[in-house]
C-alpha cells in the first residue's frame, strides 16, 4: 500500500498555490505530485479550511462474533464458506470471516 505525502509537502504545495506561484498543473510537475492530489488537496482545503489531512475512518465491523462462536461451538469442523453462508448469505468475503474466527 502507498504511503501518504508528508503534512509538510502538503502545506508547501498549498502556501505555494495560495502565493499565485503556478497553477495546479505546474505545481504538480514542481513537487513531482500528480495534478489529481494537488485539486484533491486544494478541494480539501476548501472545505475544511485547514491544510491538515483529514484522519482515516475505519468501517465498523459487520461480523457478528457472538454469532461465529456459537456456530463453531456447534459445528467445530465448519468451515469459512459454510460460516459465511450462515451469517450473512453471500453478503460477506471468507477473509472478513477467518480474521473474526482468528480472534
Amino acid at each position: 500500500m502507498a504511503r501518504a505525502y508528508s503534512d509538510d509537502l502538503r502545506r508547501k504545495v498549498l502556501s505555494a498555490y495560495a502565493a499565485g506561484k503556478g497553477t495546479m498543473r505546474e505545481l504538480a510537475e514542481r513537487f513531482d505530485v500528480s495534478c489529481g492530489w494537488v485539486l484533491k488537496i486544494a478541494a480539501a482545503q476548501r472545505k475544511s479550511g485547514s491544510c491538515q489531512r483529514v484522519p482515516q475512518r475505519r468501517a465498523a465491523s459487520r461480523i457478528d462474533a457472538d454469532m461465529i462462536r456459537r456456530l463453531v461451538e456447534a459445528q467445530p469442523d465448519i468451515v469459512l464458506v459454510e460460516l459465511q453462508h450462515a451469517c450473512f448469505g453471500l453478503g460477506s468475503g471468507v477473509a472478513p470471516n477467518h480474521r473474526a474466527v482468528r480472534r
